[in-house]
């Protein structure tokens, strides 16, 4: 907290021109024979004391009492070295040890926020052995505490140990031979999209879990086709317990062998159905995106299809472009395109547009519309728009569980279109490694 207003390069330049003086200051008494080279900063100041203190009542050597004004400024300077000086203070970067023993509500008002404002992902803090002997992760990474204690004869229980960061992957490795992988902080766009009614009123529910068996067991009270789009939609006013919400419900399926869509592109094994809605919103889940409506598999008026709830007070990407509205905050917005850009080669969806990509107040973006996704085609619908990925996004894609996603989608998709899947995966994978190879992991990841 003391440095919290100083950015990392004005901390280095404090405590460099700190270890200068120091070094300077140590030189000069080594030089004229006041002390040892190997004398710590303890005797050095023990030393510097006895012999300013011993010329107030003696007479002390030529050579010395020649020194004894420079002796006195070094005497006022190493008086405060302890307290004052950067190199030693408690509250100082080099010794604080609140990121280590800080209860996690008084470190959350400095830590990120200085972590941001320095283009930083995480800081690492020694110098505080660990009670169990292992590395710790607090806030959800944004602090490593690396002391474990490797020298057993002074720390019971302590263990040599090393904190290995390759491409954002933080992982802990011991003598012992045994590790653990240390994830990144959740996927975080800015303030969470709260679903509502359709007057603004936060929706009563608990969790997306609540929302989906609203969706499966409210009743529908009306319908309404909706006109634009391909494949009309409708537009379904639930009730349950009072409670009315407003829900898009989508039941048109077809799956064609070769389409040549508008923009020229042929697509083998075309698929536009209302599984790739369903399909869709757990992937989305499984990668810790959450920015989907919820929805479930649903039969209504005799018809098969997915139940999703609206998204009321939302406007359309092409309404913001059309009244030229520019995001607030381009970070916050240009690392949500980002994770779109991969999320759509995933899933291989080949219909993202202006249309399908709601805002909300909070400029939180909200995909809808994936009908034309996950066809068997392998390779990446757009690879050429892929060149950011959030730092969650990047460690959830490589580590999709297989049986989990098979699971998941079988219901809905063919083994061979989960099988294209994952080749996309893995082609978006070895896509995005390339370009941290290319640019650097902080050019790449957000």
């Amino acid at each position: 907290p003391a440095y919290e207003q100083s950015s990392l390069a004005e901390i280095n330049r404090m405590v460099a021109a700190a270890i200068e003086k120091f070094d300077q200051t140590k030189s000069y008494l080594v030089q004229n024979g006041i002390v040892e080279p190997y004398f710590s900063s303890s005797e050095i100041v023990a030393v510097v004391d006895s012999i300013v203190s011993a010329a107030a009542t003696q007479k002390l050597p030529p050579k010395l009492e020649a020194e004894l004004p420079r002796l006195k400024e070094i005497k006022a300077y190493l008086g405060g070295f302890f307290e004052r000086s950067p190199l030693m203070s408690d509250d100082g970067p080099l010794w604080f040890r609140g990121m280590a023993w800080w209860p996690d509500d008084e470190l959350t008002p400095y830590v990120p926020e200085w972590l941001r404002k320095n283009n930083l992902w995480r800081v690492v803090v020694a110098h505080t052995p660990q009670p169990d002997g292992r590395i710790k992760s607090r806030l959800d990474g944004d602090i490593f505490l690396i002391d474990t204690g490797m020298n057993s004869k002074y720390f019971k229980g302590g263990q040599a140990s090393a904190l290995e960061i390759k491409n954002d992957d933080v992982s802990a490795v011991y003598a012992t031979g045994k590790g653990e992988i240390f994830p990144p902080p959740p996927i975080d766009y800015g303030p969470a999209h709260i679903w509502t009614g359709q007057d603004g009123t936060p929706l009563p529910f608990q969790s997306t879990k609540d929302i989906e068996q609203f969706l499966r067991t409210a009743v529908p009270v009306s319908r309404q086709m909706i006109r634009s789009g391909f494949n009309r939609p409708m537009k379904i006013l639930l009730e349950k317990d009072r409670l009315k919400v407003n829900a898009i419900f989508r039941y048109q399926s077809d799956i064609e062998r070769r389409v040549s869509l508008d923009n020229g592109k042929t697509v083998q094994y075309f698929h536009d159905s209302w599984v790739g809605e369903i399909a869709a919103f757990d992937i989305n889940r499984l990668l810790g995106l959450d920015n989907m409506p919820p929805v479930v598999p649903r039969t209504l008026y005799g018809k098969q299809g997915s139940l999703q709830l609206w998204a009321e007070l939302t406007m359309p990407d092409r309404e913001r472009a059309l009244k030229k509205m520019l995001p607030p905050a381009a970070p916050p917005w240009n690392k949500q395109m980002g994770d779109l850009q991969v999320f759509d080669n995933l899933i291989d969806n080949i219909d993202r547009n202006q249309t399908n990509m709601l805002i909300d107040k909070n400029w939180r973006i909200i995909p809808i519309d994936h009908t034309r996704t996950f066809a068997r085609d392998t390779t990446l619908p757009n690879p050429n728009e892929v060149m950011h990925c959030s730092r969650g996004l990047w460690y959830s894609l490589r580590r999709l569980d297989k049986t989990e996603v098979r699971e998941r989608l079988s219901p809905y998709l063919s083994s061979s279109e989960i099988d294209a899947l994952f080749v996309r995966q893995k082609r978006l994978i070895q896509l995005i490694q390339h370009l941290i190879d290319e640019k650097g992991v902080e050019n790449v990841l957000d």
